[in-house]
């Protein structure tokens, strides 16, 4: 055989071998993407379910009844609702009991509060 028909052989024979564990590289790649996208898929049906299942827990007519079941809570009244105005601050409410002679403790005062009272 001449020197070239060997040469050519054995490119032939390294080029198949070459493209078969191309090949077989490619087939272990897709069937890696195959799980990955089953997986994805399977994620995405259980996200969907929990979804349905939160917009069900978060139902109000649900959770009103769970209350009303288990918290023994009843409803605000509008007699309970003022306004902020009417809310005392707490600044006025230390002024009162400073003019009525009944200062808060001292454990309550503040570094600058105490200072002040000396």
């Amino acid at each position: 055989m001449k020197r070239s028909t060997v040469l050519f052989l054995m490119l032939a024979t390294f080029l198949g071998v070459a493209t078969y564990l191309v090949k077989q590289s490619v087939m272990s790649i897709e069937q890696d993407l195959l799980l990955a996208q089953k997986e994805i898929f399977q994620l995405e049906e259980s996200i969907h379910l929990l979804k349905a299942e939160w917009s069900h827990l978060n139902e109000p007519g649900r959770l009103q009844k769970l209350v009303e079941n288990h918290l023994n809570c009843c409803s605000v009244e509008g007699i309970k609702l003022v306004s902020i105005d009417k809310v005392p601050s707490k600044q006025s409410e230390q002024e009162d009991r400073v003019r009525q002679g009944k200062p808060e403790p001292l454990s309550k005062l503040t570094l600058a509060s105490a200072a002040y009272m000396r």
